[in-house]
């Protein structure tokens, strides 16, 4: 639906695992260079979505064990909360940072290389 413009929602929730929410984490500072303020204590309806909503933030959340158990979720589930107004700047990073599609510099892949042979 945000895709399609068929509405301008406030904020959108994904249901992430670890590795996505680092990429997020990454596609959202991507711009700005600014690290996330996260609010991850308290009930799930205050860290995912008023928190963002008043904050203007982009969060994450592991949400609280009574609504987690309530909706079965799986362990490993975490909660991102993105304020609508940040969507386009994670959406326009994706082509340009290594956290979406684009791929490493030869001077970082040599500089990896380097460090994972002294290992």
């Amino acid at each position: 639906p945000v895709r399609k413009d068929l509405f301008q929602p406030d904020i959108v929730l994904f249901l992430i695992n670890a590795e996505q929410a680092s990429r997020l984490i990454t596609l959202n500072q991507f711009w700005d260079g600014k690290t996330p303020s996260f609010e991850m204590r308290g009930a799930m309806c205050w860290s995912t979505i008023t928190y963002p909503l008043v904050s203007g933030n982009f969060n994450l959340s592991v949400g609280d064990i009574t609504a987690r158990r309530m909706e079965g979720w799986d362990p490993d589930i975490m909660i991102a909360s993105i304020p609508s107004e940040r969507i386009k700047g994670i959406a326009d990073a994706i082509d340009l940072s290594t956290a979406g599609l684009a791929k490493p510099s030869e001077e970082f892949e040599r500089l990896t290389e380097r460090m994972r042979s002294r290992r």
